[in-house]
């Protein structure tokens, strides 16, 4: 007679947002996963963990740093940690233990060039750790922190009886499901919450957009450049884009697509301004790379010019409607259209591609060839 088949528990993920939101009211879990490649998030995740703990009752704490790899020194004593999991406290409080960073200690780490041949550090560690949290102890409290991604068995099985948190990256463009739609990108929305909610302040989808680009998606390095931001203006309530200006000390891209609209509103002043203060100070590309070379900015900037203007024809072409696949971008998109004519976008790419070659073969500089392209553009 053939025995009974063991179904092997699995948890979902529990999206990030949903997690910050419904923890305060939430019973204490004997497991937690917190997974995912964005830090920030796996950081305030534990920390949302530790203080609703604390609102329950003592905690008694343990903190453990995972070696990341075989030379950073001896393997967690698992065996200890799990006692110690199992065990009353000797003042009532309940066993709290953070395995912070565990990928390697459970056999998922990368290993060194130099551990090449090393086995990764944690095979007996993972059995333990599974075995513990197949029938972990309902008083104590087990967080485990993972840089790998949420949606993987191992992180589902450790979460069996427990939360998974899922800390994924953020997208920095409408994802794949939400193509068509008019909507603002995930790290967009989330810097113009942190800054609503952290800093009491009020910062416009298009500034905030202008700061991802400059930045990048990683929210670490987003929530200093706004700590940063928000202390260089003060009692002001609202970030602006000369406020990002002067916080760089450069051009950054921000200044790239506030010289973009001034081209597409056909303000010659206000493009020629811009142009200048990006050829003296230099055009960062987003995530610290900073173009200085002449030539690279106009070629960069012509590529992105042709970009704006391919845009604002299709906008026109469709009698000048807003097009959803721009998000928030594509009302400011459909009322530019309207200032070119379909003349005026022939006669502008054929002053693009004469620009580009001048530019790539010509030994003129290259600052005097684009203030001549933008007075080809914005002449009415």
């Amino acid at each position: 007679m053939a025995g009974k088949k063991t179904v092997e528990r699995k948890i979902a993920p529990t999206d990030f947002n949903v997690f910050e939101q419904n923890i305060a009211h939430s019973a204490i879990a004997p497991v937690y996963v917190v997974a995912g490649p964005e830090e920030l998030r796996r950081r305030r995740a534990i920390e949302l963990i530790k203080k609703r703990a604390e609102t329950l009752g003592p905690v008694s704490l343990r903190e453990i740093q995972c070696p990341q790899s075989t030379s950073e020194g001896s393997a967690v004593d698992m065996p200890d940690v799990l006692d110690y999991l199992r065990s009353k406290t000797l003042f009532g409080g309940m066993s709290t233990v953070i395995l912070r960073r565990a990928d390697f200690l459970l056999g998922r780490g990368k290993k060194s060039e130099e551990d090449e041949e090393e086995k990764p550090a944690g095979a007996s560690a993972r059995d333990l750790l599974l075995r513990y949290t197949a029938d972990p102890r309902k008083k104590g409290c087990l967080i485990i922190e993972l840089e790998e991604e949420a949606k993987t068995s191992l992180a589902s099985k450790l979460a069996a009886h427990g939360v998974l948190v899922d800390c994924r990256s953020l997208y920095e463009t409408p994802p794949p499901w939400q193509k068509g739609a008019a909507r603002t990108p995930e790290v967009v929305q989330w810097v113009c919450t942190e800054v609503a909610g952290k800093y009491q302040k009020r910062i416009s989808p298009e500034v905030a957009s202008e700061i991802v680009d400059m930045v990048g998606g990683n929210l670490g390095r987003l929530a200093g450049e706004l700590e940063k931001l928000s202390l260089l203006i003060g009692d002001k309530n609202v970030i602006e884009a000369e406020d990002v200006e002067k916080a760089t000390g450069h051009v950054r891209t921000h200044g790239l697509f506030t010289f973009l609209d001034a081209v597409a509103s056909r303000d010659l002043r206000k493009s020629l301004k811009m142009l200048a203060e990006i050829f003296s100070r230099g055009m960062a590309m987003g995530k610290g790379d900073i173009v200085f070379d002449e030539a690279g900015i106009a070629v960069i900037l012509i590529s992105q010019i042709h970009g704006r203007m391919s845009a604002l024809r299709r906008a026109r072409r469709k009698g000048g409607a807003a097009d959803a696949n721009y998000g928030w971008q594509a009302e400011k998109l459909a009322e530019q259209s309207r200032n070119f004519d379909e003349s005026d976008y022939a006669r502008i790419n054929a002053c693009l591609l004469e620009a580009d070659e001048m530019v790539k073969t010509s030994s003129m500089p290259a600052e005097p060839l684009l203030e001549s392209l933008l007075v080809k553009i914005c002449k009415r």
